[in-house]
């Protein structure tokens, strides 16, 4: 059976904006979970609202949340190009701008950001969420999360694993794509590599130049047909 939120066939940035606000409008302990365990804002208080779409003089970031201390923004691309200096735009009006992504297509707008996620980091932490409540945790509460978590894993944002099932096991290669993406920019804020970039895309593979250092680099090579990661050094491309 599909997820609830499944009832509407659309499945594109706004519609998932205004699922993910009604979630954190729903459960104010998991809204602060969000912003104190995974935003890592400690200060921001208690929530007084959370807005979808809020205009402001800075533009409409998708979702609005006030605080007693604290005014955040979440953008969320899922496969949209950013506006004109949208990100530094919102950082006028808000004290932090986060990014929800599942492919993003502007790096450089990015870097503004406080931080960016991938829609499949927010996929587990709703999930390890999931797994800490007490047994006595609001039912109501606890169904709308698992819908939203099986909601994510119908779009196409939540899959646990590559399998190797024809139809389950496309979509969850398809998916692998932003892990790698996401191990590879946390590699770059852990300073255990120098940089990483795309080197290359088509239908049938991604490739990656991880840069180590000034003088040792690598090539990664997500191929999906015949399905196969290689990597290979400077001297070997």
């Amino acid at each position: 059976m599909n997820s609830i939120f499944s009832l509407r066939q659309t499945k594109d940035e706004p519609y998932l904006t205004q699922v993910f606000s009604f979630l954190l409008n729903s459960d104010e302990e998991f809204c602060n979970f969000l912003i104190t365990n995974v935003f890592n804002v400690t200060s921001a208080g208690a929530v007084k609202t959370i807005e979808p779409e809020r205009l402001s003089d800075s533009g409409r970031p998708d979702i609005a949340i006030k605080c007693e201390n604290a005014r955040i923004a979440i953008e969320n691309k899922i496969g949209a190009e950013f506006t004109k200096d949208q990100v530094p735009r919102y950082q006028k009006d808000f004290d932090y701008v986060f990014l929800f992504y599942k492919f993003l297509k502007d790096r450089q707008q990015a870097n503004f950001c406080t931080e960016s996620f991938t829609w499949y980091k927010i996929y587990s932490e709703v999930k390890r969420y999931i797994k800490s409540l007490p047994h006595d945790y609001d039912l109501i509460d606890r169904f709308i999360l698992n819908q939203f978590i099986k909601y994510l894993e119908e779009s196409g944002m939540g899959i646990e694993k590559v399998s190797w099932e024809i139809i389950n096991g496309t979509k969850s290669l398809f998916n692998l794509y932003p892990l790698m993406a996401e191990s590879f920019e946390r590699l770059v804020k852990a300073n255990e590599i120098e940089s990483c970039k795309m080197c290359g895309q088509s239908y049938w593979y991604y490739g990656w130049e991880v840069v180590i250092d000034e003088q040792d680099s690598f090539y990664v090579y997500l191929i999906y047909n015949p399905f196969n990661i290689l990597t290979c050094f400077q001297d070997d491309k």
